[in-house]
C-alpha cells in the first residue's frame, strides 16, 4: 500500500490543476475511498486514476501498433488511427472502472460485515453472558482477524475509547455514524439505547444472535439454490455446448472435406470459453456467503 500512496502523491503533483477542477463532480467518491484501505485522499485517487488511464492509453496504442505490424507488415494512417482509437477506448474503460472501484469496495466491505455478524454476536454473547464488561468484550474480539471488515470497525471503537479518550456511548455513536448501513449499524444504535435505559446487554446480544443466525441460514439456503442453477449453467456452457459445436464442426468438416471450419472454432475455444469460465467463477465468488 505504501507504493500506491507514493504513486498517488506523484500523480497528484502532476495533475493537481485538473484534479482540483473536476473533484466537485466526484464528491460522493470521497466517502467510499476509505473502504479500499489505501490511505489516500479523493484528490490523490482521482490523480492516480487519470495517470493509470493515460498510461493504459499509451500502452494500448504501442501494443496495437506492434500487433498490426506483425499481422499486416505495414503501418499506415488508418492503422495508426485504429491504434489511437483502441487506446482511447481502453483508457476510458480503465478510468470508468477506477471511478467505480470504491463503490465495489464498499459493497464488498458491507458484505463482509454482514457475513461475519453471526460469529461476532456469538463471540460477544459468550463474553457478556459470563459477566465480562461490554468494552472489555469488544477489546477481546478486536484481536480476532477472521472477522475481516468487522474487525476494523471494532478496532476503531477501541481506538476511540483507549487512545482518543471517548466514553463508551460516544464511541458507539461515532462508529455507528461512519459504518455502512448494515446489521452492525443497527446493533450499535440498539446497544446505545439499552445502555442508556439500563437494560440487559446480554438479552440484546442474544436476540440479535438469534436473528442473525436465522438470516444466515436463509442466506445459505439461497446460496445452495443459486449453486444448483450455476452448476446447470456450467454443464451447458462449458461441457454440452463446446462438445456439441465440436461434433457439428467435425461432421461439417468431414462432409465438406475442409478443416477451415475447425480452425474457425479456435477463437471460441481459446478465447470465449476461458473468459466465460473466469466470469463464471467471479459470479460464484460474489454470491457465496462467507463461511
Amino acid at each position: 500500500m505504501r507504493y500506491i500512496k507514493e504513486l498517488a502523491e506523484v500523480s497528484y503533483s502532476a495533475f493537481f490543476p485538473l484534479v482540483n477542477k473536476i473533484k466537485i463532480y466526484f464528491k460522493s467518491l470521497g466517502k467510499d475511498i476509505r473502504f479500499m484501505n489505501w490511505d489516500i485522499s479523493l484528490e490523490e485517487y482521482l490523480a492516480l486514476s487519470l495517470f493509470l488511464s493515460i498510461l493504459s492509453i499509451v500502452f494500448t496504442f504501442i501494443i496495437s501498433l506492434v500487433v498490426m505490424w506483425i499481422l499486416f507488415r505495414i503501418i499506415d494512417y488508418f492503422l495508426i488511427f485504429l491504434s489511437i482509437l483502441y487506446g482511447l477506448i481502453v483508457g476510458v474503460l480503465v478510468f470508468v472502472y477506477l471511478i467505480g472501484y470504491p463503490k465495489l469496495a464498499k459493497t464488498d466491505y458491507e458484505k463482509e460485515i454482514e457475513d461475519n455478524m453471526p460469529f461476532f454476536l456469538l463471540y460477544l454473547y459468550g463474553f457478556v453472558s459470563s459477566g465480562i464488561n461490554i468494552l472489555n468484550a469488544f477489546r477481546m474480539i478486536a484481536n480476532r482477524k477472521e472477522l475481516g471488515s468487522l474487525n476494523r470497525e471494532i478496532k476503531y471503537l477501541i481506538y476511540l475509547t483507549d487512545v482518543l479518550g471517548y466514553d463508551l456511548l460516544s464511541a458507539l455513536i461515532e462508529v455507528a455514524k461512519r459504518t455502512p448501513p448494515t446489521q452492525f449499524k443497527e446493533f450499535l444504535y440498539e446497544l446505545v439505547s439499552v445502555i442508556r435505559s439500563g437494560g440487559s446487554i446480554s438479552d440484546l446480544v442474544k436476540e440479535f444472535s438469534r436473528s442473525s443466525l436465522y438470516y444466515y441460514e436463509l442466506k445459505l439456503k439461497s446460496f445452495s439454490e443459486k449453486v444448483t442453477f450455476l452448476l446447470t449453467m456450467y454443464t451447458f456452457l462449458f461441457i454440452a455446448l463446446p462438445l456439441t459445436l465440436l461434433i457439428v464442426a467435425f461432421l461439417m468438416a468431414y462432409v465438406s472435406n475442409s478443416i477451415n471450419i475447425l480452425s474457425s472454432l479456435r477463437p471460441f475455444m481459446l478465447g470465449f470459453i476461458p473468459m466465460s469460465y473466469i466470469v463464471y467463477l467471479y459470479i460464484l465468488y460474489l454470491v457465496q456467503p462467507k463461511i
